[in-house]
C-alpha cells in the first residue's frame, strides 16, 4: 500500500488562517468532512511537495501568482485559477520569486459521492479551471473555516452541506450549462435564463429572446426539460439562495434581490413551499440540498435520446 510522503515548509504570512481536522472525525459515509480549510498568504520559503494522500484538494488563487507542478509539468497559477484534484498524485506548490500569492484551500476526506462527482468533472474538464469568480469558491471555504473552528462534532451537517454546495458550484463551472441534452434553439433560451435569472425576469422577457410562441415554447420546454419554465427559474433561484444563505452572512432581503425575487416575502414563500421552514430556520438547521437535478446538468446543442 502506498503511504503518504511529503516535504513542506508552511511559511504563512500575517492574515493566514488554517483549521485542521486530523483526528479525523468522519462519522457518516454519506456526509462530507473537511481535513483542513484555510486562507493562506504565502511567504517566500513556502513549499509543499507531497503524494499518496487520500483526500481531495480544492485550491483557488485569490491574489498574485504561484507555481504548481503536477506530472512533471509546471503551471503558473494566477488569480481566478481553481484546482480540484485527487491528492494521491505527486504535486508541488511553491511561490514565484518576487510575486505575492494568496490562496484558499480545502482538503476533503473521500467518500463515494465525492469520487463520482470528481470523475464526472474529469470527463469534461481537467483538474485546472481558469477564470473562476471568487464568489463561486471563497465564501464557502470561509464558512467552512468558521464552522470547523466552532467544532466538527456539533457542526458536521452544516459543514457537509457547505462542502456539497461548493462541489456543485465547481461542477457547474466545469460543466457549464451542460448535461441535459436539448436542441440548439432551446439551448439559447436556457442560456438566457441561466445568465439572467438573478434579475426579475419572467416568461414575457424570455419570449422576447426566442422566435417561438408562448404555447410552443412551454410545450417544448416541458418535453425536453421535464419541468415548466417557472419551475426551472425557481430551481435556479432556490439553489443560488441556498448558497448565499448557508455560505455567507448576506441579509435575507439582499438574498431575495440577488436571486431575482421581488422582495423578502417572496423568498419566505419559496422556502415555506420547498422546505416548510423560513430562510432563517433553514440557515439555522443547515439543511442538506437535494441531489443534482436537470438544472445542474444541462448540455446544449444536442438532442435527448
Amino acid at each position: 500500500m502506498n503511504k503518504f510522503t511529503g516535504k513542506y515548509c508552511n511559511d504563512f504570512l500575517e492574515g493566514s488562517t488554517t483549521i485542521y481536522n486530523y483526528v479525523p472525525f468522519t462519522r457518516y459515509p454519506y456526509l462530507f468532512y473537511a481535513q483542513l480549510a484555510g486562507i493562506q498568504n504565502i511567504g517566500p520559503k513556502y513549499f509543499n511537495d507531497s503524494e499518496f494522500s487520500q483526500e481531495f484538494l480544492i485550491n483557488y488563487t485569490m491574489e498574485g501568482q504561484g507555481s504548481f507542478t503536477l506530472f512533471n509539468e509546471e503551471h503558473i497559477l494566477k488569480q481566478g485559477d481553481l484546482i480540484f484534484m485527487n491528492n494521491f498524485y505527486r504535486r508541488l506548490f511553491k511561490p514565484i520569486e518576487g510575486s505575492s500569492w494568496k490562496f484558499a484551500c480545502l482538503h476533503i476526506f473521500p467518500n463515494e459521492i465525492l469520487s463520482q462527482l470528481y470523475q464526472k468533472i474529469l470527463e469534461k474538464q481537467k483538474w485546472l479551471i481558469h477564470g473562476v469568480d471568487e464568489n463561486a469558491v471563497v465564501p464557502y471555504i470561509k464558512r467552512i473555516i468558521k464552522l470547523l473552528s466552532a467544532g466538527v462534532s456539533k457542526n458536521e451537517i452544516p459543514i457537509s452541506n457547505c462542502i456539497y454546495e461548493l462541489l456543485l458550484s465547481i461542477y457547474s463551472l466545469a460543466i457549464p450549462a451542460d448535461s441535459t441534452e436539448v436542441d440548439s434553439e432551446l439551448s439559447s433560451v436556457i442560456t438566457y435564463i441561466r445568465e439572467n435569472y438573478c434579475s426579475p425576469i419572467n416568461l414575457s422577457d424570455i419570449l422576447k429572446n426566442t422566435s417561438y410562441s408562448k404555447n410552443h415554447l412551454e410545450r417544448l420546454f416541458k418535453d425536453r426539460m421535464k419541468m415548466t419554465i417557472n419551475d426551472y427559474l425557481t430551481d435556479l433561484r432556490l439553489k443560488k439562495s441556498q448558497s448565499l444563505i448557508l455560505a455567507t452572512d448576506t441579509p435575507f432581503k439582499e438574498v431575495a434581490a440577488q436571486v431575482g425575487l421581488p422582495d423578502y416575502r417572496a423568498l419566505v414563500y419559496m422556502y415555506k413551499k420547498m422546505f416548510s421552514m423560513s430562510p432563517g430556520e433553514y440557515k439555522e438547521h443547515g439543511k442538506l440540498p437535494a441531489e443534482p437535478t436537470l438544472v445542474d446538468t444541462f448540455v446544449p446543442n444536442k438532442t435527448i435520446v
